[in-house]
């Protein structure tokens, strides 16, 4: 690397670093109006400009100054000081942009317009570590060592059970340690999440903050990324459809800011998170009259602590009456079903007692470790996250469709010999659909860390590599993404109501 290469890594941490501290300033600002202090925010964006100025970056520069002309003056009236404040997230989010060009080596993007949607949080891609923690891993690393040269010895004398016993030990708290470091406070991802609410209200017309309990709670790195993809969604749904404007809640006798609340609740191997609002609740005539109020389902939904989720999570499926950048497409809900089903976890919904809408999820404490089923399909060793499978069933040798075009290109050969028999996986599709996929072996299950392949393009169904008792490469497959690989069209004679099932593929059994 050289000296130019090094210092554009600085800036680009140090700057990055700026504009965090610039997002906290902001929120408090925001969120406390008597404050009229803007020398932090000036301070943040003179350093940027400082620094992209000695490396010649003119949008960068252009920007900060603009940034730095722009700040509000305590002689603004209220909606002036909201507008400047708009700006100068505006401003922040461009600059984001730019820094990650800048990383990627692509172009510098437009910029940022006001419409524009608050890009989803970042789990930081570095982790700061105590060094008492690795010196912990180091010294269990050492004892591991001394175990395994002992270990002849130990099992010639005790038995080879009581031998594997200290190392086994020692593996245990190894394994506990390096999850630990794999760590981040919650409170990583609420300045963006708190954001995203102050700039998507504003969009609406309205007004709403969000409050976060038990933020210092740390979670593993993996659950952390899942939040911080799905947790956007279930904030603008309670703005788009829970949140009212200003004047509705003044007469209802509610406070004119919104409230939205995230809960973090970690439990023994599973992490609770409740995000709750105050806004008017779902509209259930409008789920009676989509399901069919005088159907069982229509029924099931009037009665007291319904999970309203079944119907909410349908694919295209929205109440809103008009489409915007926030909500009101039909999409969101369901995606966010179908991502937790994949990591082992679930959703409810249900009105709140008095007012307002409350979304318990439950997920993983930890996503690192992932355990797979790991089958054969021609050469190749491919592996299936369990949450993602139905089921296994071994048929006679030619009962359904074999060698599909999918299973072709999963074989990585032209064909495979007939056999007495065939094992066919029942896997999970995207829009609640299942389908089955013929393999020639299964190999048992792993509980594996999938290192993710660089260049794969985003919806990849290769979730990454993983290695089978330390010498088999196998590809982890995600079944939902793999579902849409299957040949179109959808085959006509399956129940339209479910969606069908495609072309070559037989329907999964329950």
């Amino acid at each position: 690397m050289t000296h130019s290469d090094r210092y554009m890594a600085l800036f680009l941490e140090e700057s990055r670093d700026l504009l965090r501290q610039g997002e906290e300033c902001l929120l408090d600002l925001e969120k406390n109006p008597d404050l009229c202090s803007t020398a932090p925010l000036n301070r943040i964006w003179h350093s940027i400009k400082g620094m992209a100025a000695a490396l010649d970056l003119e949008d960068l520069v252009t920007l900060a100054h603009a940034a730095e002309e722009g700040l509000p003056s305590p002689d603004l009236s209220p909606e002036q000081r909201h507008t400047a404040l708009d700006r100068q997230g505006q401003a922040m989010q461009t600059a984001a942009r730019l820094l990650a060009a800048l990383q990627d080596g692509r172009p510098a993007p437009a910029p940022l317009v006001s419409s524009a949607p608050v890009p989803a949080p970042r789990v930081p891609e570095t982790l700061r570590v105590a060094v008492r923690e690795l010196d912990a891993l180091l010294a269990d690393v050492v004892d591991l060592e001394g175990s395994l040269a002992a270990g002849d010895d130990l099992a010639g004398a005790a038995g080879q059970d009581d031998a594997t016993l200290p190392t086994t030990r020692c593996l245990a708290r190894m394994r506990h340690r390096l999850a630990r470091l794999r760590h981040l406070p919650f409170s990583t991802i609420v300045p963006s999440l708190e954001s995203l609410v102050l700039t998507g209200a504003r969009q609406l017309e309205s007004r709403a903050h969000l409050e976060v309990l038990g933020a210092e709670h740390r979670l593993e790195r993996g659950t952390l990324e899942l939040l911080a993809e799905i947790l956007p969604h279930l904030l603008r749904n309670a703005l788009a459809h829970g949140i009212e404007p200003e004047a509705v809640r003044r007469r209802a006798r509610k406070p004119e800011s919104g409230l939205l609340r995230i809960l973090i609740q970690p439990r023994r191997g599973r992490v609770r998170i409740v995000v709750e609002d105050d806004g008017r609740g779902v509209d259930l005539n409008a789920l009676q009259t989509a399901v069919g109020a005088s159907t069982g389902e229509g029924r099931a939904l009037m009665r007291p602590g319904a999970d309203l989720a079944p119907v909410l999570c349908r694919p295209g499926f929205s109440t809103a009456r008009t489409t915007n950048t926030v909500a009101g497409r039909g999409t969101g809900l369901d995606a966010v079903r179908e991502r937790l089903a994949l990591a082992g976890g679930g959703m409810s919904i249900r009105r709140r007692s008095q007012h307002g809408t409350r979304v318990m999820l439950e997920v993983p404490a930890t996503l690192a470790v992932t355990t797979c089923l790991v089958a054969r399909i021609g050469h190749n060793h491919l592996g299936f996250p369990l949450p993602g499978i139905c089921g296994l069933e071994v048929i006679p040798a030619g009962t359904t469709a074999s060698g599909g075009p999918l299973e072709r290109l999963l074989a990585g050969s032209p064909a495979r010999p007939p056999a007495e028999y065939a094992l066919e996986l029942s896997l999970r599709g995207q829009g609640g659909h299942t389908y089955h996929l013929q393999v020639d072996q299964i190999m048992g299950r792993m509980e594996a860390v999938v290192q993710p392949l660089s260049g794969l393009k985003t919806g990849s169904a290769i979730l990454g590599t993983a290695v089978w008792k330390a010498a088999v490469p196998v590809l982890i497959l995600d079944p939902a993404i793999l579902f849409l690989h299957l040949p179109r069209p959808w085959a006509g004679d399956q129940d339209d109501s479910a969606g069908g099932l495609p072309t070559g593929a037989s329907p999964a059994a329950g």
